[in-house]
């Protein structure tokens, strides 16, 4: 795993807490052992996605897992055996961003084309 560089480190132990890169979503399997994939465009998106896998598994591990659900617990623990859950898949999958990127085309029935 990559170490975080040291002044963020620094920060959060300032703060009394932790901080870590997560793995590359690349890294995870599916259920059907595939790689991931995400419903938004660019390849920096990866790099976001594999945060909110982080971030959701670190959420439900708060709060679903401590008030003993156990749908949560077993998230936690597929996302740290680089396993991403199916709920997780699919809203990888499902994102969308309407209008971010997108390109128009002109009509003639508008008289601008």
């Amino acid at each position: 795993m990559q170490r975080p560089a040291p002044l963020p480190q620094e920060c959060a132990q300032a703060a009394g807490t932790t901080v870590s890169v997560p793995p590359p979503l690349a890294a995870f399997t599916t259920g059907t052992g595939q790689a991931p994939g995400i419903g938004l465009g660019g390849s920096h998106q990866a790099i976001n996605a594999a945060l909110a896998v982080q971030l959701a598994a670190a959420w439900e591990a708060r709060a679903g897992a401590a008030a003993g659900n156990a749908g949560a617990a077993a998230h936690v623990a597929s996302v740290r055996g680089l396993q991403l859950p199916v709920e997780y898949e699919r809203g990888l999958l499902e994102t969308s961003w309407p209008g971010r990127s997108q390109v128009g085309v002109l009509s003639a029935h508008a008289g601008l084309g």
